[in-house]
């Protein structure tokens, strides 16, 4: 297995694919990819169309999966808002790898058996998915819920397609096929493993507590008390600087492991709160929280992304350090980047620092695609990291989840 990345920021579209194919043959020694990965600034949109032939004419991969994107990542840097190309390549000896694209409407839904046609791949035979979306023309959160159910023991990396500013805008690319709706992903089985680093950056604020009663995605009790008065006496045991991040950053951490009795960082799915009814006290979340026992209350900064994601990343360098990753893909939240770090290629310069100078590519989006205990979830201001190595034979790699500083 062997991998290569390369971004270039040409304002020609095909100087920059030539420079990006120029380091894929060398890193490759001339092979053509297995698969190959493609995202693209919206700079380069009059010429969309052109890019699956292209890539076919000088690379004849057997597979392309890629989208557009307003940041993109390969070769070590991140281009945020400002015209790129990506191109990453994989040489997969004696891995299948399937491309395909789903579209699906109200009066078309997607079923498990239009899922598994599509797909091309049996439940049994536990593929690992790369899979992207628009964001605009189809229902990922349901679809994410379906690929669980119909494959419960295959991991799921990806992202939500960003760009564009209406339904049509945005691309995706799927085998030689251009698109610009729906979802297309790429189904890999074989000799090849896909390890999962799903950083959300916050970190947990007071203790965990009891959701005592509540209405789909409306509180309306923690530990028998209203929420407004929860979230006074949390605010009131705060720090100064704690209490200035709870005024713009707090969210809520939902358990997703109800038989466990101590929770970590890693145990809770992260959601936004979306307002509060000050006359009854109850409070409004952006999930449903009807089947939740127990929530704890987490903070957002700049200090708590970077810690989380350090954490994540040497843990799974000391879990993976006998099956060194061979390839990388990186799907980050516009939210994220520069303009919130304060330098460039954050994230790729943390997981380089970590793990050696695997070839990474991805880019950012409107939402990350990344499982949390076990199921897949869309999130935001996230890092969804999807690390390819050999596959142990007798037993798979697991991460254990994060213990709290």
């Amino acid at each position: 297995m062997k991998w290569s990345s390369a971004l270039a920021v040409e304002d020609d579209l095909e100087e920059a694919l030539q420079q990006c194919i120029q380091k894929i043959r060398a890193d490759l020694e001339g092979q053509a990819p297995d698969l190959l990965l493609v995202f693209v600034s919206p700079h380069h949109s009059a010429l969309f169309d052109c890019v699956p032939r292209l890539l076919v004419q000088e690379l004849q991969p057997a597979q392309i999966l890629g989208c557009c994107g307003s940041g993109l990542i390969g070769g070590g840097r991140e281009r945020e808002h400002q015209v790129a190309f990506s191109l990453t390549a994989a040489l997969l000896p004696h891995t299948r790898v399937n491309t395909f694209h789903l579209d699906a409407s109200i009066k078309k839904p997607l079923t498990l058996n239009g899922l598994t046609e599509a797909v091309g791949m049996a439940p049994e035979d536990g593929p690992a998915f790369i899979l992207l979306s628009d964001p605009f023309t189809f229902p990922t959160e349901s679809s994410l819920a379906l690929f669980d159910q119909a494959y419960p023991f295959s991991q799921k990396i990806g992202g939500l397609v960003s760009g564009g500013e209406s339904p049509g805008d945005h691309v995706l690319y799927a085998g030689g096929h251009m698109y610009h709706g729906g979802m297309v992903g790429a189904a890999l089985e074989g000799p090849i493993a896909m390890d999962t680093i799903v950083a959300q950056g916050c970190r947990p604020i007071g203790l965990p507590q009891y959701l005592t009663s509540s209405h789909g995605n409306i509180i309306v009790e923690i530990n028998g008390h209203s929420p407004k008065l929860v979230l006074e006496e949390l605010y009131r045991s705060l720090n100064s600087e704690e209490r200035e991040i709870f005024r713009h950053s707090l969210f809520l951490g939902i358990e997703m492991q109800p038989e466990e009795r101590v929770y970590n960082r890693g145990d809770y799915l992260i959601r936004n709160l979306l307002g509060m009814d000050l006359t009854n006290g109850y409070l409004q979340v952006g999930a449903d929280v009807s089947k939740t026992r127990v929530i704890q209350f987490h903070l957002r900064d700049r200090n708590a992304s970077i810690q989380d994601l350090t954490s994540q990343l040497t843990r799974y360098r000391e879990v993976a350090a006998r099956f060194p990753p061979r390839g990388a893909l990186l799907f980050s939240c516009l939210g994220r980047g520069q303009a919130f770090f304060g330098v460039p290629d954050h994230d790729s310069n943390l997981f380089h620092e970590e793990l050696g100078e695997v070839p990474l590519g991805g880019f950012f989006c409107n939402g990350e695609i990344g499982p949390v205990q076990g199921r897949t979830y869309i999130h935001g201001y996230t890092s969804c990291f999807g690390v390819f190595r050999e596959k142990e034979e007798r037993h798979e790699l697991h991460v254990p989840p994060a213990e709290e500083p």
